[in-house]
C-alpha cells in the first residue's frame, strides 16, 4: 500500500463513520418524535373524551378507546426504544402532556 491508498481509506473510513454518527442522531430524535407523537394524539384523544358533554356515551367510549390506545403505543415505543437508545436518553415528559386516566 503507498500513501495516497492509506490517506484514501483513512478518508473514505472517516467520512463513513461521520454518516453514522449522523444517522444516529437522526434516528435517535425520530424515536423521540414518534413518542411524542403517540403521547399528542392521546391527549387530543382524551381532550374529545371529556370536553363534550352532548356527544353520546358511545362517543365519548370510542374517544377514551383512541386515548388507551396511543397511549399504549407510547408507552411500548418508550421501552422499546429505551432498550436501544439506553437509560441515558432522556424523554421529555412534560412536553408530551399529561395522558393519564
Amino acid at each position: 500500500m503507498n500513501v495516497p491508498d492509506v490517506k484514501e481509506s483513512y478518508i473514505t473510513t472517516y467520512s463513513e463513520y461521520k454518516r453514522a454518527a449522523e444517522e444516529t442522531a437522526i434516528l435517535q430524535d425520530e424515536m423521540g418524535n414518534a413518542w411524542r407523537g403517540y403521547c399528542g394524539y392521546a391527549q387530543r384523544w382524551r381532550e374529545r373524551a371529556d370536553c363534550s358533554p352532548r356527544r353520546s356515551p358511545g362517543h365519548r367510549a370510542y374517544a377514551l378507546q383512541q386515548c388507551d390506545l396511543w397511549k399504549s403505543l407510547a408507552d411500548y415505543a418508550k421501552v422499546e426504544f429505551t432498550k436501544v437508545l439506553g437509560d441515558e436518553f432522556v424523554w421529555n415528559e412534560a412536553e408530551a402532556g399529561p395522558t393519564e386516566d
